[in-house]
């Protein structure tokens, strides 16, 4: 079986678990609830940093875009179906389980983690938070990987898709939920 260059990498970076237990606790923190972590960022960040009506605005633009990203995604899952990695290959170390076994492609985490740290980007006004919010979504898109639950093109198609989505969401969505907003 010819492997592709995202299954090397992936077992290059499997064979690493066990090795470092500090980082294996940290990555595991990281795919499970460093997501919802990020979440609590965005929302404190644009609720509390953008007291106005624009702020409502400024929390429906990344859930309309992960919420198109992931009925895209799961329509891809059912019809072009790649399997965990651990399901795929043999000798594959996991830290975390998951609840779903026939979809990687793309991570959900990966595109989720990255419409809230451009959403940060896009609507912060406070330097530090998106320099957080971005690292926070690298590590939780990366962590995904490193507990053995995605493969690296999963990792950067959940990150291409978070942009996607996310750039459609605030271009093409945006005049109609402003103006919504504005009236609310």
């Amino acid at each position: 079986m010819t492997l592709s260059w995202s299954q090397k990498l992936f077992l290059k970076i499997n064979g690493t678990l066990g090795r470092r237990a500090w980082l294996d606790r940290i990555m595991v923190f990281f795919a499970t609830w460093g997501i919802v972590a990020l979440f609590g960022i965005a929302v404190f960040d644009i609720v509390f940093f953008h007291a106005s009506s624009l702020s409502w605005f400024m929390l429906a633009v990344p859930l309309v875009a992960a919420g198109s990203a992931l009925c895209i995604h799961w329509v891809v899952a059912v019809i072009w179906r790649h399997k965990r990695p651990h399901a795929e290959l043999s000798n594959v170390k996991t830290l975390c389980s998951t609840v779903q076994e026939f979809k990687s492609f793309p991570s959900d985490h990966a595109m989720i983690a990255t419409v809230l740290a451009v959403s940060v980007f896009f609507f912060s006004d406070v330097v530090y938070g998106m320099g957080l919010a971005g690292l926070w979504a690298l590590c939780v898109a990366a962590a995904r990987v490193y507990v053995g639950l995605h493969y690296p093109r999963d990792f950067l198609g959940g990150i291409l898709s978070g942009l996607f989505f996310f750039f459609l969401s605030y271009f093409w969505f945006a005049p109609f939920l402003f103006s919504f907003f504005r009236l609310v």
